[in-house]
């Protein structure tokens, strides 16, 4: 049980990076479209 938890947590953590990696980019692209 507690390392089924733990590792839902390093899911949820890997999603919170790639979110802000998509969030980089999205601004990236916005800085070169203006």
């Amino acid at each position: 049980m507690y390392i089924l938890s733990k590792k839902k947590k390093s899911e949820r953590r890997w999603l919170f990076f790639d979110g802000y990696d998509i969030i980089i980019l999205f601004s990236i692209a916005i800085e070169r479209f203006l």
